[in-house]
């Protein structure tokens, strides 16, 4: 992407090291600009205005306006007029001075790689193909939740038959398809627990394959257009704060690839990533299996026992899905209690 014509004469000064000319440049155009536009000319304006001051020996005034300079990144998008302000950003120099001896390069908006476009569009194509062919194809049938039961029940006495459920699990979750019905089948060819573990397995596995499947095809593109310097901040804020949101997510009616997908494209980390999964997806499996069981038994009819157990189900589901909520608010709790006598110790050692 070329950069407007508008920046291109502050620009061609700024090459030729001709700061004074860069700002009169910028100068008009900030006095012609509105909004966005024009707090970039005035970016523009400052910057070269602290160089300027700087090789004329007023070293306070340069530093003055070198100092001011980051904050006027606050509120611009990573993108304006053709030149990349992320990048203009992220080369910063610290001090004015550095900044006199290798000035920061004004560079265009890099094109989208063609690579990054072609690798996300066969995770487009992937998994749209899958789901067309779930939903009017034949992948459906072999889908469905009483042909898996069969098929399972066929293998059962197979060693391999766990691996085979699993393996589905890694099969079907990064095509985008519903582990609904493995879900089921696993809880009702191979009991609560075994066939409950095989289900949290298969899970894991099918998240963690869809999430590096998205990292690869798709991350690339995301990061381009979103910016590397705004999703280095998002993934740092998810760094900080995020790993019990994607805890907690598990157990909310979102769709599974979206959760994994999404994860993957926002730049989650992949340990991260893995942990929370594991500590999500295990109760809620879990869960959601015994449920099936009911579910499965109840065929001959609704008897008290089963109405019990899936109020009891539904019950501890919602349990342990507001359980990292009453965590985190029992642990600011905690510090603000311990800061308050923190402050009331202080205050009785100020008085004597």
């Amino acid at each position: 992407m070329a950069i407007d014509p508008s920046l291109q004469p502050g620009i061609d000064s700024w090459k030729r090291r001709d700061y004074v000319g860069a700002r009169e440049a910028w100068e008009t155009l900030a006095e012609a600009a509105r909004g966005p536009e024009r707090d970039q000319a005035l970016l523009l304006v400052r910057l070269a205005g602290a160089l300027a001051e700087a090789e004329a020996g007023r070293a306070e005034a340069a530093e003055g306006l070198w100092d001011q300079t980051p904050g006027a990144f606050d509120g611009l998008p990573d993108r304006l007029l053709g030149l990349d302000l992320a990048r203009l950003r992220a080369d910063l120099p610290a001090t004015v001075g550095e900044a006199v001896s290798s000035p920061p390069r004004l560079r265009p908006v890099r094109r989208v790689p063609t690579a990054a476009l072609l690798r996300f569009a066969v995770l487009v194509v992937i998994v749209g193909a899958a789901l067309a062919a779930f939903r009017w194809g034949p992948l459906g049938e072999w889908l469905d939740r009483e042909r898996l039961i069969g098929a399972l029940e066929a293998l059962r006495s197979r060693p391999w038959a766990p691996a085979a459920l699993v393996l589905l699990y890694a099969v079907a979750c990064p095509l985008g398809l519903p582990a609904t019905p493995l879900v089921f089948a696993g809880a009702a060819v191979f009991g609560l627990m075994p066939g409950g573990l095989y289900n949290v397995a298969g899970s894991v596995g099918g998240a963690v394959v869809s999430f590096l499947l998205a990292r690869m095809l798709g991350h690339e593109l995301v990061a381009h257009v979103a910016g590397e310097e705004r999703l280095s901040r998002i993934e740092k804020m998810l760094a900080r704060h995020g790993f019990w949101t994607l805890v907690q997510i598990r157990f909310v009616p979102v769709p599974f690839p979206i959760v994994n997908f999404g994860a993957a494209l926002a730049g989650v980390p992949l340990r991260m990533f893995v942990l929370s999964s594991i500590l999500g997806l295990t109760p809620a499996v879990l869960i959601y299996s015994w449920f099936a069981e009911i579910l499965l038994n109840a065929t001959a009819g609704i008897t008290r026992e089963i109405v019990f157990k899936l109020a009891l189900s539904l019950l501890l589901s919602f349990s342990v899905a507001t359980m990292p909520t009453w965590i985190r608010g029992w642990r600011r709790r905690r510090r603000y209690r311990r800061l308050l006598e923190a402050r009331r110790r202080g205050a009785g050692t100020g008085r004597h």
